[in-house]
């Protein structure tokens, strides 16, 4: 066994300061599109306010009369609006945060009542909202040579798996407004550089 060389050392370095911020932004980017996606809803829609029921509910305390709620509506605008609210057990009334352990947790938003407006966007209806994840090839050289870069090992099956569990952490603590995420992987049909199959496989997708 030959020892590792500087020069090798170096030339993993290299790759890796080329292609790791390449694949982090891609991955930021995926996450931020499921999140915005899956709390998508219709803008700036006023209904009636939500009353506080009888049994133990935490609610934002209000400073005078109830307002109007206004989606999407998060805690500190409910609180500031004086409106009172019926938060749930997904909500950490105490901080206004999801009640998950995360730093990063979200606002709480207000629980969705009424007409969603239907089929608002492509893939999206009264019920449901698909969610296509595009996946490279199995084996593509390509993305090999930028995943192990970073010591990314994961299968599709894999990444399927982990998408699938981050969906059901979205449903049950962010608004879907009414509506369930069906989630769709689909497997490229060309390389990563093939961008004639890149444009076919989008038009299937669509």
């Amino acid at each position: 066994m030959q020892p590792v060389s500087a020069e090798s050392e170096a030339k993993k370095s290299t790759t890796l300061k080329r292609f790791g911020p390449v694949v982090g932004l891609v991955a930021a980017v995926a996450i931020g599109v499921g999140v915005l996606v899956i709390s998508g809803g219709e803008d700036d829609k006023v209904v009636a306010p939500v009353s506080t029921e009888a049994g133990g509910s935490s609610s934002t305390p209000g400073t005078g009369a109830p307002g109007e709620i206004t989606y999407p509506m998060n805690f500190t605008q409910a609180k500031d609006a004086g409106v009172t609210v019926d938060w749930g057990t997904r909500c950490d009334t105490t901080t206004g945060k999801i009640a998950v352990p995360d730093f990063f947790a979200s606002q709480c938003y207000v629980p969705f009542t009424g007409d969603n407006g239907g089929a608002t966007a492509e893939g999206v209806t009264a019920d449901e909202i698909t969610i296509a994840m595009y996946q490279g090839q199995p084996g593509d050289a390509i993305m090999a040579y930028i995943t192990d870069a970073v010591q990314v090992s994961d299968t599709n099956a894999q990444a399927t798996e982990t998408m699938q569990n981050l969906l059901k952490y979205y449903e049950t603590f962010y608004e879907t407004y009414g509506r369930s995420v069906k989630f769709v992987p689909f497997v490229g049909t060309g390389n990563a550089l093939d961008e004639t199959a890149a444009r076919a496989d989008a038009v299937r997708i669509a």
